[in-house]
């Protein structure tokens, strides 16, 4: 079958801050389907092209579950989140790129950057109502709905519970969703090990707790492990220092050294804590060749599931792809991180398309992403036994024939 998704990338804009500060940045527009591609905009002081073009061609894959698909795009800016120029260097990227903000790449929050910031910035540097706008001209478009974009806003930060609004939680819970699909339990609970305790991670959390133990957290500068479980509620709601005040899981609590590494201490975490489950949900190529070796002869060496799993809350967790294959190689099934953090992309889409009351909005879009991920997953392990392959393969392969399909479709209306 011909590929229609890895190839190098349709377009490659390079943008270089006019004032003084030294900041870069790239879009990076790996394929359009239906006159669009889609993938959210991030900032940090380590950016580099490389990056943008490994998550444009991950967002073409993530964009395959939609209805209707749509391509793959990301955009990324070097420059320092904490400096205070940081808003100011978000908005002159926004302003010069606006118009293929408003054509062609629908974008919104990432690492560093949040829908809600970009949204404001856009509308007041641009005057452009939303980053969704080519989307929301695409859907009216292929699906014959007039977008309403204050009601998709709305969707959007609707509560869905004391902690979240559905826009903060909705990844947590594909990712969530994606192990209770994938992952087949026989009697005991599964172990997770997490790492990050971001948004992703926060929401994941809050889904998982009452179908997993969650024995091990690694965040940046410290780590917990409790191998009975961790309360998560409280650690929800509670500031860590509270939240360590009044637990006895301090014993289990390590705070980072200074200048220890973040690979060193990540090691150093997985090393003490053993479980079925490990989920990055919170920086790109976390698992490098050290790492994985860690997981494989240690952190997962014991786990009661028949094949323990890596199912990440992050985009591009692999340092490099051939880890993947090394982890199946030792009996470590990988799924593939843009079907489990697929539910922001699925939001958005699905918000643009909501033509129902509010009240019935929160049930309607879990119960999407849930569909979308369980038919996914239940089509690819089909092609696992029909083509000799892995389930990670397998679902690539899947994601390259929707978007071939839709292809041939566009061709023939054409």
């Amino acid at each position: 079958m011909r590929n229609p998704i890895i190839n190098k990338a349709h377009k490659i804009i390079t943008w270089q801050d006019k004032e003084n500060t030294g900041a870069i940045g790239w879009i990076v527009i790996h394929n359009v389907v239906n006159g669009v591609a889609g993938g959210g905009l991030f900032m940090h002081e380590s950016a580099c092209l490389q990056e943008v073009k490994d998550l444009a061609y991950t967002m073409s894959l993530k964009n395959s579950l939609q209805h209707s698909i749509f391509g793959g795009g990301k955009g990324g800016i070097k420059f320092d989140p904490a400096h205070p120029a940081a808003i100011s260097v978000l908005k002159r990227f926004l302003y010069d790129n606006s118009e293929i903000i408003k054509n062609e790449w629908c974008t919104g929050g990432d690492l560093n950057t949040t829908t809600k910031d970009i949204t404001v910035h856009l509308k007041e540097v641009a005057d452009i109502k939303s980053p969704f706008i080519c989307l929301a001209n695409m859907v009216e478009k292929t699906e014959g709905i007039k977008v309403d974009i204050d009601k998709f806003n709305q969707c959007l930060y609707f509560p869905e519970n004391d902690f979240f609004t559905v826009e903060q939680t909705i990844t947590g819970y594909s990712l969530f969703k994606t192990i209770e699909t994938g992952v087949k339990v026989k009697n005991t609970k599964p172990k997770l090990i997490i790492q990050g305790l971001g948004k992703v991670a926060r929401a994941f959390c809050y889904w998982a707790q009452s179908a997993y133990d969650i024995v091990g957290i690694c965040e940046r500068d410290w780590y917990i492990y409790n191998p009975e479980g961790i309360d998560i509620d409280p650690l929800l709601s509670l500031d860590l220092d509270t939240y360590l005040l009044a637990s006895p899981q301090a014993l289990h609590f390590t705070k980072r050294k200074l200048g220890e590494s973040s690979e060193e201490f990540l090691l150093q975490f997985l090393s003490q804590v053993q479980g079925d489950i490990f989920c990055p949900c919170a920086t790109r190529y976390t698992i490098t060749e050290k790492v994985l070796k860690a997981l494989i002869s240690n952190t997962l060496a014991n786990s009661s599931l028949s094949s323990p799993f890596i199912i990440s809350g992050a985009n591009d967790v692999f340092r490099e792809k051939n880890l993947i294959t090394e982890a199946f190689k030792n009996n470590v099934t990988v799924l593939p991180e843009w079907l489990s953090n697929s539910g922001s992309a699925i939001l958005f889409m699905e918000a643009l398309k909501y033509q129902d009351p509010l009240t019935q909005w929160n049930d309607f879009i879990k119960q999407q992403v849930a569909d979308r991920i369980v038919n996914f997953l239940t089509m690819a392990n089909n092609l696992t036994s029909l083509h000799k392959l892995n389930i990670y393969d397998a679902c690539c392969y899947l994601a390259y024939s929707l978007v071939e399909a839709d292809e041939q479709k566009l061709n023939k209306v054409a």
